[in-house]
């Protein structure tokens, strides 16, 4: 059994300020690329499985406050990505008349983009890099993200 000490209480006098973090920082061109970019190894991603609807998944990405998915196949693998692009263009609607399905028919696989069709850079090249080379790397892809 544990024997853990209680913490030591205070009285709470008439003046009690509540702390308030700093202002975000301004990001220039010239920043650390890490300060635009999350860390997965810190942070929890935004995961969704392939098979799931992608009105589902929609969901999922306003609850979590993302307008990116990371894509896991049933082996838990990464498959791919879906963007609120990929749900908001015509992707959907065209896959919708080409199969005579219905919107609320259409899964997370027939619209996201398969890893065989990403790129992403180190982590080694991105520690050196600035917020001006990831701006340059998403004008090149035509991409809203870099992973």
């Amino acid at each position: 059994m544990r024997n853990d000490r209680p913490l030591t209480l205070v009285s709470m006098n008439a003046t009690v300020r509540v702390a308030r973090p700093a202002p975000p920082k301004s990001v220039t061109m010239d920043s650390p690329a890490a300060e635009v970019m999350t860390d997965l190894r810190f942070k929890q991603p935004a995961i969704v499985d392939e098979q799931l609807s992608m009105d589902a998944a929609h969901a999922h990405m306003i609850q979590q406050g993302v307008r990116l998915l990371l894509v896991l196949n049933r082996e838990r693998s990464l498959s791919g990505i879906l963007t609120a692009t990929d749900i908001a263009g015509e992707r959907p609607l065209r896959l919708a008349e080409e199969r005579r399905i219905r919107h609320a028919d259409i899964l997370v696989s027939d619209i996201m983009t398969p890893l065989d069709k990403l790129e992403a850079v180190t982590l080694s090249e991105l520690q050196h890099a600035r917020v001006g080379n990831v701006v340059a790397t998403l004008a090149l892809t035509g991409r809203q993200h870099a992973l």
